[in-house]
Parts: structure tokens; sequence; C-alpha cells
């Protein structure tokens, strides 16, 4: 088991790679996909409240905060 120590240096390399990384597009089963959760699932017509579809929608809809 690590050390808290010891992951905080393995984040700092990881970021420290992938820095000036960028993804420019999303790629699944050799389609190119939209990457944005609210555009995939169809949030614009989710309306119904008793559907987990909804409620995925609700919890990333803009600037909405995180609630447990």
């Amino acid at each position: 088991m690590k050390t808290l120590k010891q992951v905080e240096a393995i984040d700092c390399i990881c970021e420290e790679q992938y820095q000036d990384l960028v993804i420019t597009e999303a790629e699944y089963q050799g389609k190119t996909v939209k990457k944005s959760f609210r555009a995939r699932h169809k949030c614009d017509t989710a309306k119904d409240k008793t559907s987990a579809r909804y409620w995925s929608c609700y919890q990333w809809r803009a600037n909405a905060p995180v609630n447990n």
C-alpha cells in the first residue's frame, strides 16, 4: 500500500506528462461521438421525473453543484 506522499508524487508526475495533451474528439467503436453527457443522453427530452435518465441529466445541468 502506498503512502499519501507517494500517491501525491505519482499524481504530480502524471499531471506533468499529460498537461499539454488536448483531446479534440472522442471515438467509440470506430465512430466519432459527441463528448457531452447531456448530448449523448438526450437530456433535452428527459421530462419523466420517475426515470433515472431525468435525474442523471438533472445532476449534469449547467453550473449545478454536486449534492449528496
